[in-house]
């Protein structure tokens, strides 16, 4: 490796460093898009979860070509951070990522990234579901947002057309009489009650995580809204059910 890189930098001086590593490992990129690939591994190899004995030679070279090609396009910091921690999850956990999970991650812009954490951050976890389920509710008069303008129509139309989500599809859940199920975010959970004689169905709004965004949820912070069990109350209000914050 280090003969190969000398080699190039003695043959083509114009090439940066950056550039000369990633020809050395079999990879012709811009001096941009080095750079690009330089700070996603940097920031990887910074976060407490890279595996200090990860050997890049185990990689699978499929995983590690779209890896490279969609680091390469990561221009800015927010896009940045998500492929070094989609790196890190993987090498934790091989073969977790799809070919499709990638080609859409390098799909997407900062804007792109910015709206997926919103999101994630208005989502409440189930347990046995690896699913996030979104909050989204109190729509604005003018119908331009959601959740008291936290999140806009705009976004969650940006996010379906990735396929991350589908918002016109939802999950129904189905509370028997004198029942309760458990729903956590960030930092605690909720237990919605029925306290009825009567079988209750409720939602939490009308959005649900593809595959492929159950796949790059896994890498965000889910439930860490200020106002996300107020809107989980306001969500399930009319269904006469009761939410306790645990």
């Amino acid at each position: 490796m280090c003969e190969c890189f000398l080699q190039y930098k003695n043959t083509m001086p114009s090439l940066s460093d950056n550039q000369a590593f990633l020809l050395a490992n079999g990879y012709m990129v811009t001096p941009g898009e080095a750079d690009n690939i330089a700070a996603v591994l940097c920031s990887a190899s910074a976060n407490p979860a890279f595996p200090p004995d990860s050997d890049p030679d185990t990689v699978d070279v499929q995983f590690k070509d779209s890896f490279i090609k969609g680091g390469a396009t990561a221009y800015d910091d927010e896009v940045r951070k998500m492929w070094a921690d989609l790196l890190c999850s993987e090498l934790n956990q091989p073969g977790f990522f799809s070919k499709k999970t990638l080609g859409i991650l390098k799909s997407m812009d900062r804007g792109d990234v910015e709206a997926f954490k919103t999101l994630c951050s208005f989502s409440l976890n189930t347990r046995n579901s690896t699913r996030p389920v979104p909050v989204i509710t109190t729509i604005n008069g003018e119908g331009w947002s959601y959740n008291d303008n936290g999140i806009t129509v705009d976004q969650l139309g940006a996010l379906d057309a990735l396929g991350l989500i589908d918002k016109n599809t939802w999950t129904t859940y189905t509370l028997n009489a004198h029942s309760s199920q458990s729903y956590q975010f960030h930092n605690g959970s909720i237990l919605v009650s029925n306290n009825t004689d009567r079988i209750t169905k409720f939602d939490f709004g009308n959005a649900l995580f593809l595959p492929v965004g159950i796949e790059l949820a896994s890498l965000c912070e889910i439930g860490t809204a200020d106002s996300i069990c107020d809107l989980a109350k306001a969500a399930t209000r009319s269904k006469g059910l009761t939410i306790s914050v645990l």
